[in-house]
């Protein structure tokens, strides 16, 4: 997102968490693959009607719109 879309690097962090924080605790190849995932979390100060827009962007997205 910084190299390609120009977001400031100053204002994107990361975190790994690994296998402190899986989302499934099985040993089978499909366990792995759910914990394999990156959650990524949007902070905003807009108001919340504009916040509210974020999910319809995305399912609208998702649908090839």
């Amino acid at each position: 997102m910084v190299e390609s879309d120009g977001l400031p690097g100053n204002r994107i962090g990361a975190s790994g968490y690994g296998s402190s924080r899986p989302a499934n605790t099985g040993t089978s190849a499909a366990d792995y693959e759910q914990n394999r995932r990156v959650d990524v979390v949007v902070l905003s100060d807009q108001p919340e009607a504009v916040r509210a827009l974020i999910p319809e962007a995305l399912k609208a997205e998702a649908a090839g719109k």
